[in-house]
């Protein structure tokens, strides 16, 4: 797979997010790291509202990995006009 290349302005820097290890749709995982949820739908329905709320619609997200066990593309289609990179592997 050939690497992608982003280029972004300084006026885009206000609206660059980068996030990882949400885990939505993950049941143990709350149990795992101590979160602090009932259940996996409380845990998936508070991250997409503080994402929501903080990600502007024209945001450009990166998520460096453990999106989600399952389907992500669900949980992006709560998360409206937004820009994803999923970075799949990071090597430092």
């Amino acid at each position: 797979m050939k690497n992608k290349q982003f280029i972004y302005t300084e006026k885009d820097a206000e609206k660059i997010f980068f996030t990882s290890d949400t885990h939505f749709g993950h049941e143990n995982i709350i149990k795992y790291c101590k979160r602090p949820f009932k259940d996996v739908k409380e845990h998936d329905a508070e991250l997409i509202r503080r994402w929501n709320e903080k990600v502007p619609e024209d945001g450009i997200v990166f998520h460096l990995g453990d999106v989600a066990f399952g389907n992500h593309q669900t949980i992006f289609r709560q998360t409206p006009n937004r820009v994803y990179h999923q970075i799949r592997r990071c090597a430092f």
